[in-house]
């Protein structure tokens, strides 16, 4: 017996890989950073999540389903009115029909007519083209909120995993059930 006084147990050897793996945990998983840094995380997410719905409630005329108009674009578009009627093109008139004066023929405008004069109104009318922009660029706004707070979503949720991981990897070292 005396020739293994100087040898360890196998308790001793397991006992001694744990610590060292524990140690080894501890350097590379910087727990306490990460716990101190879970309040700044979660302050993130809610800071951004607040900024999404501010820019929600200042915007919300300029806020559209995707391939629709805003409800600032609609009003503007439902207060232009186009004219009743148009001018009838040259080309359309019959040859040998009397024309009073200088006086262009006019017609009443259809409802293709006035499509197309509301599709020009889009590229031409300055203010719904204003109008038209603000709504591109809210909706642009509006997606980069979106991802921000994704992205802050994921960083909290991973260092909530993480923490987790560090819990159940130290159950375990310590031998706990």
């Amino acid at each position: 017996m005396v020739e293994n006084a100087g040898a360890e147990t196998p308790q001793q050897i397991m006992f001694r890989q744990k610590l060292a793996m524990l140690s080894d945990l501890r350097s590379a998983l910087r727990t306490k950073e990460l716990v101190e840094k879970l309040p700044e995380l979660l302050n993130d997410y809610q800071t951004k999540m607040m900024e999404q719905a501010q820019h929600r409630v200042e915007n919300a005329n300029f806020i559209a389903p995707l391939g629709s108009d805003c409800t600032a674009v609609k009003d503007k578009l439902a207060s232009l009115t186009p004219p009743e009627e148009k001018e009838i093109p040259s080309s359309e008139i019959e040859p040998g029909t009397p024309s009073v004066g200088k006086i262009p023929k006019m017609k009443k405008t259809t409802v293709q007519d006035k499509e197309a004069w509301l599709s020009r109104q889009r590229t031409e009318d300055k203010d719904l083209v204003a109008l038209i922009a603000r709504q591109g660029s809210v909706a642009f706004v509006i997606e980069a909120d979106k991802a921000a707070v994704e992205i802050a979503r994921e960083r909290l949720q991973n260092a909530r995993v993480v923490l987790a991981l560090k819990t159940a990897q130290l159950y375990f070292l310590a031998g706990a059930t």
